[in-house]
Order: C-alpha cells, then structure tokens, then sequence
C-alpha cells in the first residue's frame, strides 16, 4: 500500500533532507587554504558537485603549498593527503604527509582527510594548485 503525503508531510520531508545535505556539506567542505598563494579562482563543475578552489602560485618548481583548518571535532587530528593520479584518475595517499600542511607541491589536485581523536571524520576538502611560470 502506498501511503500519500499531505502539502505540510511533504514540506517538512523535503526541508530535513536539504536542512540534513546542507549542515553535512558546511562540516566535510570548504577547509584547504593557500596562504601563500598569488591567487585563487574555483572550478566550475556542471554535474551539480560542490566546486573545488585552485589555488596559484608563481614561479617554476613546486612551490605550492596547502594547510587545512580544522574547526570541529575533537583533538589529536589525524590527517591524511592525497595526489591526484592523472593517468588511473584516482588519488593516491602521499606517504609521509601526516601534517596539517604540506610543502613543495607540484601542480594538480590534493585531497585531504581529516579524522579526530574518536576516529570520525571531520574534515574531507579538495583543491588543486597550479604553479605558474611566466617568463
């Protein structure tokens, strides 16, 4: 049997959903910095996925740089940086990086994940970098 929902049922079903996606959104988006950076623009998806920053850097080499700024959650963080991998277009952990900043980063993407002292994940952002030689 199918049960049919009056206008108010339906309101308020629609209004938890978006109020539910929009407060998970606010928590695992938006974290990746760029201190350093001469410049900043965002992509500009149309498949309806939440745009990512690009960050830019100047000069030739792998001078960029990224920092994640945890604000939720309970500490010690755990933290846990990828690279984008062209060629499998997946992301590959970067050993070692277990920081909440990282250095002498090449041009592409970089994702970080972010676990707190209970083992929840507080924070899940990407940004990709591009460093910019004008000559």
């Amino acid at each position: 049997m199918i049960k049919v929902m009056n206008i108010r049922q339906c309101y308020l079903f629609f209004f938890n959903l978006i109020s539910s996606l929009f407060l998970f959104s606010v928590v695992l988006s938006g974290q990746i910095s760029a201190p350093f950076s001469v410049g900043q623009t965002s992509t500009a998806y149309t498949n309806g996925s939440p745009n990512d920053d690009i960050f830019v850097f100047c000069g030739a080499g792998n001078n960029g740089a990224l920092e994640v700024n945890v604000s939720s959650g309970t500490a010690p963080y755990t933290y846990q940086w990828y690279q984008y991998n062209v060629a499998s277009h997946s992301w590959s952990l970067m050993v070692g990086q277990g920081n909440s900043t990282i250095n002498n980063l090449a041009s592409g993407g970089y994702r970080v994940e972010v676990s707190d002292n209970s083992g929840a994940m507080v924070v899940c952002d990407v940004a990709w970098l591009w460093n910019l030689n004008v000559s």
